[in-house]
C-alpha cells in the first residue's frame, strides 16, 4: 500500500489495511473500524503513546483486550477502560503498572506475580498504590509475597497478616514480629529469635504469648537476651564464650594452663627449688637414707617427691617444713601416730597422698595430723597468686580415717540441766572424751542454742555428757521430729596451727583437676582463707607480679573440688569428714563432679555446702550443717547484696567490667549457684538466712547439655544458661531454727519444661519456711512447714510466712503439704496457674490471694485443704481467716505489672466439699466499690485517673471494671473467708435429712440435735458426707432450704487425705456453737500413693476443689 500522506485524512475503507505504524491517523470517529488484530500488532508502549487520548478512550473491549500489556502502559487507557482489561492481561502487567487497576480489579493480579518481587515500593503510597489498593489483596496474594527485609508487614491489615504461611513468617523481620498475631508467634523461629538483639519485641506479646514460647525459641535467644528476659540482675548475663567439659579427664596428667591454681601451685613448687629430693625406690621418711642428702626434712625444708619415689611418712614432726611437692607418692603410716608440719603441699598430677585408704585406714588407736601454719600473711612476691598454705592436690589422694558415726538422731528431746542423750540407735565409734555439738533449736537465740559438751560415759545408745545443759533442745510434739548431735572428733585431723588466725593467714584445701578424691572421715579445723563478711579481690597478677588484689582471694576455702572434671566417670567423694569455723564456705563443689555424704560443718561463715559457679554435678546427702553464719543477711540485702561490676583489670579500665560474682554470703546450710547438684536427706540446724539457697544465675558458667535429664532442655545446644534448667533432686531434707528454710532465685522463669519438685521436706522453728524469687514451674510436695510454735502467740515474735513469693512466681504446685504457726500460711503467686492439693493448714492467714499480675492469673485448690482451728491465745486479737482475696500491692513486682492485669479476670475456684465449688471474687469487684482509692497504688502503674471511681464510673468513662467485671448478685462471703464467692454450681441438695424430700425446718432440727457428732455411721445432719455434724452442714441446709420434692441424693465421698486426717483426729463434741478451741496438733500429711512429681497447672481454666474442713472442737 502506498503511504497515506501526512496532511490527507484516513479513509475508512483504508483502515482495515493500515499497519500498526499509521493508526494513529485515524479520527475518533474512526476507531471502532480498526480490527482487535490490527491493536495487537502494536509493538510498545512508544507505538501506542502516538495516539492521542481521544483516540485511545474509543477502544472498546475487543479492541482493548488485544492490548499487549506487557510492553503497553495501562496508564495510557481510561479507568473505566481499564476494567475491560481480561484475566491475561492484567497478569501480563508489571508491578508498576498495578497503581492503575480499581480496588476491585487488585484481586485478578495472579499470585505467583507477587512472588517475584524485590521489595514493596510499588505497593507503596510513595509510588501511588493506594491504601484501598493494598486492602484488597487478597489471601493468595499475601502468601505469595517473599516476606524479608525488602517485603515488610507495616503496610498489612491485620487479617492480611493472619494470612501469613508458616514459611513467610519464619522471615519476618525481627523488628515487625509485634505486628504478628498471638497465634502466630509459635512459627517464629529459633533463627529469628537469635536475631533479637534486644527484647522491645516482647513489650508487646500478651501473656498468652509469652506462656506459650517454646523452648527452641528461648533458647535461641542471644545469651544477654535470654538473661534480661527471664530477669537476671544486672551483669549476671550468661558467659559469653564456655567450653563444655571443663578441664576435661586426663587434663590433670598434662602441664598446668598458665592462670590457673595447678599453675601457680607448681610454679612455688618448683623441683629446682628443692632442699631435700626423695630417692628413687622406697623409703621412710624418718631414715636419712630416704633423703639425697642423707637429712630428713625440717624447718623450713622444701621437699620434693619425684616419680618413682614412694616414701612412707612415718614421723612426728616439730618444725614447720614449707612446700612439699609430690609427683611420686607418699603414704602415712596407719599403725602409729604421725604429725606432719608444713606450709603447702602440692600433690602432681601423676603423685599419690595416702593418708590411709579404704583397704587400710588409719589405726583406730592412732592420728594422722597435719597441721599448718597461720602466722603471718602469706609473702606475694614468692607466692603472688596466694595459693600456698595448705593442701593443693592435682592427683590421687586418700585419706581414709577410723568410721565414727558423724553425727545421731535422738529419740527423747533433751532440756536444760540433763545430762543424757538418748539416740534412735547408738552411734559408732565414739569414745568418752569426745566433743559434741548439741543442735540448737531457736532461730533468733544466740548461736542457735547450740551446745559443746563432752561425752562422759556411753552405755548402748545413751550417752552422758560431763555437764548439764544450758538450753532446752525441743522439737515440737507429735510430728516425729528430731534433734541430731554431732561428734567432732576424728583421728585423721587437718589443723590450722591457730584456728583463731585471722583469715587472710589461714590455709585451704582444693582438689584441682584430677576428681581421683576420697576424703573420709576427716577433720578440718581453722582452714578457708575466704572471707565471706568482705568482698572477694582477686589477685591480678602480670608477669608473677601481684598488681592488685589478693587481699580477700576467693576460692581458698576449706574442702574445695576446684575445676575436677565434670566429664569423669567417677566422682570425688568426701564422706563423714567435719569442717569447723571456716571463714568462708566449707565444703564446695566449683566446676566439678562430686559426692559429698554424711559430712558435718560447724560455726562455717556464708554458706556450709556450695555449689560455686553453676555447672556443677553430684549429690550432696545426708550432710549436717550446724549455726550457718552470715553477712548482708537483711531483708533489703540478701544475696543481692553483692552483685555489682568491677574492673577486669583495675589498672587498664579499658579491659572493661565484670560481675564481682560474689554469692552464698548470707549465712546458709547449702548454697547452690546451679541445678545440677541433687540434695537428699539433709539436715540444717541454725541458719542466719536460708538453710538451703538455690540461686541459678551465672555469669561464670553455663550448664553443660550432656549433663542434663531431659536433652530436650538444649534445645541442640551443647550448653545452656543455668536459669533454663530444672532443679536437681531436693528429697527428704530438713531445716530447724533457720530464719529461712528454703528459697529459690531465677529458677525457670517463663522459661517452658519441666516442673522443678521439691519432695518431702520438712522445716520447723524458722521464721520463713519457703521462699521463691523469680522463678517458675516449681511442684513443693508432701513437705512439713511450722513456724516457731513456741511463739505463735507472741505477736513480736509470730513466724512469718509458710509460703511466700515475689510477683514474679508462676506457676507453682503446693501438694499435700502441712504449714503451721505463721502469720501466713501461704501467699499465692499472682502470675499464671497456682494448684494447691489438700494438705493441713493452721495459721493466722491461711491463704492469701493478691490480685494477678498478669492477664491469665488463675489459682485452684485441687484437693480439700484441712484448715485447723486457732485458740484465742493463738490468735492474740489479730486478723484471722482461711482464705483471703485482697487489691493491693503487698508482692513485689520489680516494675513489671502490666495495668491490663488490674482489669483481667482471675481465674479463682475453690471447692468446699459435697460437690459443691465457690468461685472467688473481690471486694473491691462489685459496682459502687472504689478499687483505686489513692494513685499510689503501685509504682510503675499510672492508675492516677482511676481514683476515686467506682467501677460503674470506670466502666462508663473507660470500659473496663476491676478484676473484669462484677460479681454474681447471689455472691456472699461464706465463713472464715475474706472473699466474695459465688457457687459456680447449684448446690447439691444434701440437707433432707429426714428424707421427705423437702429441705424444711425438721431438717434443721435435725442437724441441731446431731450437731457435734463424730461417727463414721453418721447419716442424720451430715450434709456434706463428712461423718462430722458442724456448722458447714448448717450451711448446706440453709442454701437448700425452701426447695421441695426433692429426691435423696447420695453423699459425696471423701478424698483420701481428708479421711486420713479425719482418722487421725479424735471425736469431739462442745456444747456451745462458732467456738474455735486449739486442740494439740495431731493431723498427719502422709506421702500420697501416686506421684505427683509431673503435676502441673493446666493453661485452661480448672475445676477447683478447696474445702474448709469442719471445725474441730474440744469437750
Amino acid at each position: 500500500m502506498d503511504p497515506i500522506p501526512s496532511d490527507l485524512p484516513v479513509v475508512d475503507s483504508a483502515i482495515a489495511a493500515l499497519p500498526q505504524d499509521l493508526l494513529c491517523r485515524v479520527e475518533p470517529d474512526q476507531v471502532h473500524l480498526i480490527a482487535p488484530s490490527q491493536i495487537a500488532q502494536i509493538p510498545s508502549q512508544a507505538s501506542f503513546n502516538k495516539w492521542t487520548p481521544d483516540i485511545r478512550k474509543k477502544l472498546d473491549e475487543a479492541q482493548l483486550q488485544q492490548l499487549d500489556t506487557s510492553v503497553i502502559s495501562v496508564e495510557l487507557i481510561s479507568p473505566n477502560q481499564r476494567l475491560l482489561l481480561s484475566d491475561a492481561q492484567i497478569g501480563a502487567l508489571a508491578p508498576s503498572q498495578w497503581k492503575f487497576l480499581a480496588v476491585g480489579e487488585i484481586s485478578r493480579i495472579p499470585a505467583d506475580n507477587f512472588s517475584t518481587l524485590v521489595n514493596t515500593f510499588y505497593l507503596s503510597d510513595t509510588y501511588g498504590f493506594s491504601e484501598a489498593q493494598r486492602n484488597a489483596l487478597t489471601a493468595s496474594q499475601i502468601q505469595a509475597l517473599p516476606i524479608g527485609v525488602n517485603i515488610r508487614l507495616n503496610w498489612m491489615t491485620p487479617q492480611q497478616v493472619g494470612w501469613l504461611s508458616s514459611s513467610q513468617i519464619a522471615n519476618v523481620p525481627i523488628d515487625e514480629i509485634h505486628l504478628l498475631h498471638d497465634w502466630q508467634i509459635p512459627y517464629v523461629t529459633p533463627a529469628q529469635f537469635a536475631e533479637m538483639t534486644n527484647l522491645s519485641q516482647f513489650v508487646n506479646f500478651t501473656d498468652e504469648v509469652m506462656a506459650k514460647l517454646t523452648v527452641e525459641q528461648l533458647q535461641a535467644l542471644p545469651d544477654k537476651q535470654l538473661a534480661e528476659y527471664m530477669r537476671i540482675e544486672q551483669y549476671m548475663d550468661p558467659p559469653a564464650v564456655y567450653r563444655p567439659g571443663g578441664m576435661g579427664v586426663g587434663s590433670h596428667l598434662m602441664a598446668p594452663i598458665p592462670g590457673t591454681m595447678s599453675f601457680d601451685a607448681y610454679y612455688i613448687t618448683n623441683p629446682n627449688d628443692a632442699t631435700h629430693v626423695a630417692a628413687t625406690g622406697e623409703g621412710a621418711w624418718s631414715d636419712p637414707a630416704t633423703w639425697g642428702g642423707n637429712e630428713i626434712p625440717g624447718a623450713g625444708a622444701r621437699i620434693y617427691i619425684p616419680e618413682g619415689a614412694v616414701v612412707r611418712f612415718d614421723a612426728q614432726m616439730s618444725e614447720m617444713a614449707q612446700t612439699l611437692r609430690i609427683d611420686g607418692a607418699l603414704f602415712f603410716a596407719t599403725d602409729q601416730d604421725t604429725e606432719m608440719r608444713v606450709e603447702t603441699i602440692v600433690v602432681g598430677g601423676v603423685g599419690k597422698l595416702h593418708i590411709g585408704d579404704e583397704a587400710a585406714p588409719i589405726g583406730d588407736a592412732f592420728t594422722a595430723r597435719l597441721l599448718f601454719p597461720t602466722e603471718g600473711r602469706i609473702d606475694t612476691q614468692w607466692d603472688p597468686a596466694l595459693v600456698s598454705r595448705g593442701l593443693i592436690s592435682r592427683g590421687e589422694l586418700r585419706v581414709v580415717g577410723r568410721e565414727v558415726t558423724p553425727y545421731a538422731a535422738l529419740s527423747v528431746d533433751p532440756m536444760k540441766n540433763d545430762r543424757t542423750l538418748q539416740f534412735q540407735q547408738a552411734p559408732i565409734g565414739w569414745r568418752v572424751g569426745d566433743e559434741l555439738v548439741i543442735a540448737g533449736t531457736n532461730p533468733i537465740g544466740a548461736d542457735f542454742e547450740s551446745e559443746h559438751v563432752t561425752i562422759a560415759s556411753i552405755e548402748g545408745n545413751v550417752v552422758t555428757v560431763e555437764t548439764g545443759l544450758q538450753y532446752n533442745h525441743d522439737a515440737p510434739d507429735g510430728y516425729g521430729f528430731s534433734v541430731h548431735v554431732a561428734n567432732l572428733n576424728r583421728n585423721v585431723q587437718f589443723l590450722a596451727d591457730d584456728p583463731s588466725a585471722p583469715a587472710q593467714q589461714r590455709p585451704h584445701i582444693a582438689f584441682t583437676e584430677s576428681p581421683n578424691v576420697l576424703v573420709e572421715n576427716a577433720r578440718v579445723e581453722g582452714f578457708g582463707r575466704t572471707d565471706k563478711s568482705q568482698d572477694v579481690t582477686d589477685p591480678i597478677v602480670v608477669d608473677g607480679v601481684l598488681r592488685s588484689g589478693g587481699e580477700n582471694p576467693r576460692a581458698r576455702y576449706a574442702l574445695h573440688f576446684h575445676h575436677t572434671a565434670r566429664d569423669a566417670e567417677t566422682p570425688g567423694v568426701l564422706r563423714g569428714n567435719v569442717v569447723i569455723g571456716s571463714p568462708g564456705w566449707g565444703y564446695v563443689i566449683h566446676s566439678s563432679y562430686a559426692e559429698l555424704d554424711n559430712n558435718v560443718a560447724l560455726d562455717v561463715v556464708g554458706a556450709a555446702f556450695v555449689g560455686e559457679d553453676g555447672n556443677e554435678i553430684g549429690v550432696m546427702s545426708r550432710n549436717l550443717a550446724l549455726n550457718a553464719r552470715g553477712y548482708d543477711a537483711g531483708l533489703q540485702q540478701g544475696p543481692l547484696a553483692r552483685i555489682k561490676a568491677v574492673p577486669i583489670d583495675p589498672q587498664d579500665l579499658s579491659k572493661g567490667y565484670h560481675n564481682l560474682h560474689d554469692f552464698g554470703h548470707n549465712g546458709h546450710g547449702f548454697w547452690l549457684q546451679g541445678p545440677g547438684i541433687a540434695l537428699v536427706e539433709n539436715i540444717v540446724s541454725g541458719s542466719l538466712s536460708s538453710a538451703y539457697g538455690y540461686f541459678t544465675a551465672s555469669d561464670r558458667n553455663k550448664f553443660d547439655a550432656v549433663n542434663l535429664d531431659d536433652p530436650t532442655v538444649a534445645a541442640g545446644k551443647d550448653a545452656v544458661a543455668v536459669s533454663t534448667v530444672p532443679l536437681k533432686q531436693f528429697s527428704g531434707n530438713t531445716s530447724y531454727a533457720a530464719h529461712q528454710g528454703l528459697e529459690i532465685w531465677f529458677s525457670q522463669l517463663y522459661f517452658p519444661g519441666d516442673s522443678t519438685l521439691i519432695d518431702n521436706y520438712t522445716a520447723w522453728n524458722t521464721r520463713r519456711a519457703v521462699q521463691l524469687f523469680y522463678s517458675g514451674n516449681i511442684n513443693i510436695r508432701n513437705s512439713t512447714l511450722l513456724g516457731h510454735l513456741d511463739l505463735f502467740s507472741n505477736p513480736n515474735f509470730t513466724s512469718h510466712e509458710g509460703v511466700g513469693v515475689n510477683g514474679l512466681v508462676h506457676d507453682v504446685v503446693l501438694d499435700n503439704l502441712r504449714i503451721e504457726g505463721f502469720i501466713t500460711g501461704v501467699t499465692a503467686p499472682v502470675r499464671r496457674d497456682t494448684a494447691i492439693i489438700g494438705g493441713v493448714y493452721r495459721n493466722l492467714q491461711n491463704l492469701k490471694i493478691v490480685k494477678g499480675h498478669d492477664t491469665i492469673r488463675s489459682l485452684e485448690v485441687v484437693e480439700p485443704i484441712a484448715f485447723l482451728p486457732l485458740s484465742p491465745s493463738e490468735i492474740a486479737g489479730r486478723e484471722t481467716y482461711n482464705v483471703a482475696t485482697i487489691n493491693d500491692f503487698e508482692i513485689h513486682d520489680a516494675g513489671t505489672r502490666r495495668i491490663e492485669s488490674l482489669f483481667s479476670a482471675d481465674d479463682l475456684r475453690v471447692a468446699i466439699g459435697g460437690g459443691d465449688v465457690l468461685r472467688l471474687y473481690f471486694a473491691d469487684q462489685t459496682a459502687d466499690a472504689i478499687p483505686f482509692p489513692t494513685a499510689s497504688y503501685a509504682n510503675n502503674l499510672d492508675v492516677a485517673k482511676y481514683v476515686g471511681k467506682s467501677n460503674a464510673e470506670l466502666e462508663k468513662a473507660f470500659g473496663i471494671w476491676f478484676n473484669g467485671g462484677p460479681p454474681p448478685s447471689n455472691a456472699f462471703t461464706p465463713a472464715n473467708f475474706l472473699a466474695l464467692a459465688a457457687y459456680e454450681n447449684e448446690p447439691s441438695l444434701q440437707a433432707d435429712f429426714d428424707g421427705d424430700g423437702d429441705a424444711d425446718g425438721s431438717d434443721f432440727l435435725t442437724w441441731q440435735r446431731a450437731q457435734g457428732n463424730v461417727n463414721a455411721s453418721t447419716r442424720l445432719g451430715d450434709a456434706n458426707g463428712d461423718n462430722l455434724v458442724n456448722n458447714v452442714d448448717r450451711q448446706i441446709w440453709e442454701r437448700a432450704f425452701g426447695l421441695w420434692g426433692l429426691a435423696p441424693q447420695a453423699r459425696a465421698p471423701l478424698s483420701a487425705s481428708v479421711l486420713n486426717a479425719l482418722a487421725a483426729t479424735p471425736p469431739t463434741r462442745t456444747a456451745e456453737q462458732d467456738v474455735d478451741v486449739s486442740l494439740e496438733p495431731s493431723l498427719s500429711a502422709a506421702p500420697r500413693e501416686r506421684s505427683r512429681a509431673g503435676v502441673r497447672p493446666r493453661r485452661t481454666a480448672f475445676a477447683m476443689v478447696a474445702t474448709e474442713l469442719p471445725v474441730y472442737l474440744e469437750q
